[in-house]
């Protein structure tokens, strides 16, 4: 029962042919946490790496919460003191490394904290206080420093005590690890620890392992059993040990007295503190999408809705119209995009500009561009946001409007940038006379390149809005449909589908 490469922590094995952990946190096709993506053929069973209160998806879970159950537990510098590779402690900004939040699990958690901390100081996302910005500089502040895995990001720490390595800017003095990362060299090292670990005050939380069988047609009665059978072996106390000995904590994630000591855990460290629960699936959805928009900049197109429909009210909102809270999440969404990244405004109807159904009210540039007045992209962006109003009797121009849009901003690629057209909907399309579903879908096939990709991410907000027709279209450019209940859901969505599109190759080249 092999796994697909880069995203089990090992390879799974028969019984009697179980290997020891060499852990990697995930990558490849299927994120760490476990989110859900292409099945490799021939897998049957898949084992990575879960934050503990984390969302999983795909396959049914038999995870291993009882004995057998294996864990390792994440561990970083204090936010005031920093520790080298060789157990020294440094006060003040330091060279922070880390994995690499896309690809590894240590990572994710480690960004998911950063804006948990960063928003309880500022009173909350979105609420002000500056936190996007202070959480989106630190973000990018990691990513000049992060690593594909674990394994890569400690091969960047000084290679000895020379002043040659300890001032090599590339060399970083304290990285985020978890537990059983440190302890893999600390134990090759012989009983002197190459590495020493500093937890944090406030908890950390734990990596466990669930042991999940993807069931569809193709698990046969036989390789059910296998799978069960496999799973019996994994809480035998030979496998436990085996476990044990490449530093995994048990289950409930208590300390091991032996395992931390050659992880470098020393007192008075609070490395006995049993992992609290995880960040939940939003939480991480946010953290990535944060982390997308952040570290590699994007170029959006946003193309918004303003047939007669969007002034209908929101249940449970008195006096506020679809409108009123689209604008409201839209000006949150823009809040989390940094000064480099470049964001256009289109509106749409029907008959909106003449003979056509669009009009682009601010062009494509970068939030931080000011123009000779002195005020920025994001300034133009805000007032735009905040002067949508819906058209009496408009209809919806859906089609044309979103064939328009794509071949602007094909265009218009940048290179480097996550590129996309965000579109959002309340309705279907309803001009009799423009571009039908089917001609839409093939000029968008016949358009896209996927060495120059720009998806098209589209939102359809409330009951009547046609998902159906939002998800052929984003099929055909390589980007994601998403359906919400409510605007108020809008920025949350937005931030949700860029992290999907751009998994799914929407991006161009670093």
């Amino acid at each position: 029962m092999g796994g697909p490469r880069g995203v089990l922590p090992h390879r799974l094995r028969p019984p009697g042919h179980a290997r020891g952990c060499g852990v990697l946190a995930g990558g490849g096709g299927r994120h760490a946490l476990g989110r859900r993506a292409a099945r490799p053929a021939g897998e049957e069973v898949q084992l990575g790496p879960a934050g503990r209160g984390g969302d999983r998806r795909g396959g049914s879970a038999a995870g291993l919460r009882g004995p057998g159950a294996q864990r390792h537990r994440a561990a970083r510098a204090g936010p005031r003191q920093r520790v080298d590779g060789r157990g020294g402690r440094r006060r003040g900004e330091g060279r922070l490394g880390s994995a690499d939040p896309a690809r590894s699990a240590t990572g994710l958690l480690a960004l998911a904290r950063v804006n948990a901390s960063t928003a309880e100081e500022g009173g909350g996302a979105g609420r002000g206080g500056g936190a996007e910005a202070r959480a989106a500089a630190t973000a990018r502040s990691l990513a000049e420093r992060t690593s594909d895995s674990d394994e890569q990001t400690l091969s960047t720490l000084p290679r000895d005590d020379s002043g040659t390595e300890e001032g090599n800017p590339r060399r970083n003095q304290a990285l985020i690890l978890s537990e059983q990362a440190a302890y893999r060299p600390n134990a090759r090292a012989g009983g002197t620890p190459r590495l020493r670990l500093l937890y944090p005050e406030d908890g950390t939380a734990g990596l466990d392992y669930p042991y999940t069988v993807l069931n569809d047609d193709s698990l046969t009665t036989a390789r059910a059993r296998a799978a069960t059978r496999f799973l019996t072996f994994l809480a035998e106390d030979g496998s436990r040990r085996i476990l044990a000995g490449h530093g995994f904590r048990p289950a409930g994630g208590k300390a091991v007295a032996a395992v931390t000591r050659t992880a470098g855990g020393r007192a008075p460290q609070p490395y006995g503190v049993v992992p609290a629960s995880g960040p939940s699936g939003a939480a991480l959805d946010t953290a990535l999408g944060m982390w997308t928009i952040t570290v590699q900049s994007a170029r959006l197109s946003t193309v918004v809705d303003v047939s007669a429909s969007m002034a209908d009210p929101v249940p449970g909102r008195r006096g506020e119209t679809r409108m009123d809270v689209t604008k409201a999440s839209l000006l949150r969404a823009l809040a989390r995009f940094t000064p480099e990244d470049e964001i256009g405004l289109w509106e749409f109807s029907r008959r909106l500009d003449g003979a056509r159904d669009h009009r682009e009210l601010v062009p494509t540039r970068r939030l931080g561009r000011r123009g000779p007045d002195g005020s920025t992209q994001r300034d133009a962006l805000t007032a735009a946001f905040g002067a949508l109003e819906p058209v009496p009797g408009g209809a919806t121009g859906l089609y044309d409007t979103t064939l328009a849009a794509y071949r602007k901003a094909r265009d218009g690629y940048a290179e480097g940038r996550f590129n996309a057209v965000v579109v959002l909907t309340d309705g279907s399309d309803q001009d009799e006379g423009g571009i039908a579903r089917e001609a839409l879908v093939g000029e968008l096939k016949r358009l896209a390149d996927p060495d120059r990709p720009v998806p098209v991410i589209a939102i359809a907000v409330g009951p009547d809005a046609g998902l159906s027709a939002c998800e052929a279209v984003a099929e055909a450019t390589g980007g994601t449909a998403r359906q919400v209940d409510a605007p108020a859901q809008i920025d949350a969505v937005i931030l949700e589908a860029i992290v999907s599109a751009s998994r799914a190759g929407g991006r161009g080249a670093r």
